[in-house]
């Protein structure tokens, strides 16, 4: 199946904390049709174009009808997401990118903040498969990671948090340079920017495997804006995030 365009309705959206929220919409073809680390462009206002452009928004959950995000209010976009009440339309299309390529090596994944989303269906898609992994998660406060909680019934993570009110304290980047990783893993990681240019240079110093999903703007998802665009490493030009991404080998993209 290719992509689905279709005005899907809200099954839930409600706050957890600190402006964190949880969204559910009924989209059963999409649901059915994904891979973890995927996404999907939400579109608020189709008809009247306010805001004018969509965003998009990793898949944390994946069942066989509904589609579960984690979003935070930062801007208008999702200030506006936020007053949306269940049964409610959202104009909806994907799944959309290249998502993680799941290898038998160890597996950790790393997350940072709502970067942990695709992580989570990444987590609940490698136990479906009888895969023992490692789920880390860091933020500044617990606060940052209260969402975790709602996904508590699927997966099972390890917290580190700069002020220590949760988990270990420091940067979850710390797991690895703490001697946690070694040549034999492959890391999965999505989060902010200087996090995953950390996390790619611990893996290229343990000699691991490193799929890093890119958190970016995008105003369309299908490759045409050109505003996703990641330089290439070891050759001239660009990659899209949208439909080169956005995971990619951190090997391949500088960030």
């Amino acid at each position: 199946m290719g992509v689905v365009l279709e005005a899907s309705e809200i099954v839930k959206n409600y706050e957890i904390s600190n402006g964190f929220y949880i969204l559910e919409v009924f989209s059963p073809d999409i649901a059915r049709s994904s891979a973890p680390g995927q996404f999907i462009m939400i579109n608020l206002s189709h008809l009247h174009n306010d805001p004018l452009l969509p965003r998009a928004y990793s898949m944390a959950r994946r069942t066989t009808e509904t589609l579960v995000f984690i979003y935070r209010v930062v801007g208008r976009g999702t200030g506006l997401l936020s007053e949306k009440r269940p049964g409610d339309r959202v104009h909806v299309w994907g799944p959309l990118g290249n998502g993680f390529t799941i290898t038998d090596r160890k597996a950790v994944l790393i997350g940072g903040g709502t970067g942990a989303a695709p992580l989570i269906d990444l987590s609940e898609e490698m136990s479906r498969r009888g895969m023992d992994h490692t789920l880390v998660c860091g933020g500044r406060t617990a606060g940052d990671l209260k969402f975790m909680d709602e996904f508590s019934d699927v997966v099972k993570y390890s917290a580190y948090t700069e002020d220590g009110s949760l988990g270990e304290k420091g940067f979850v980047t710390d797991y690895i340079s703490n001697g946690n990783v070694g040549a034999e893993a492959a890391i999965y990681s999505c989060g902010p920017m200087g996090m995953l240019r950390r996390v790619s240079e611990l893996a290229a110093e343990k000699g691991a495997e490193c799929q890093i999903s890119i958190e970016t703007p995008m105003a369309c998802g299908l490759g045409t804006c050109l505003g996703c665009a990641v330089p290439k490493r070891n050759s001239k030009g660009y990659y899209k995030a949208c439909t080169d991404g956005p995971v990619f080998d951190s090997k391949e993209v500088v960030i």
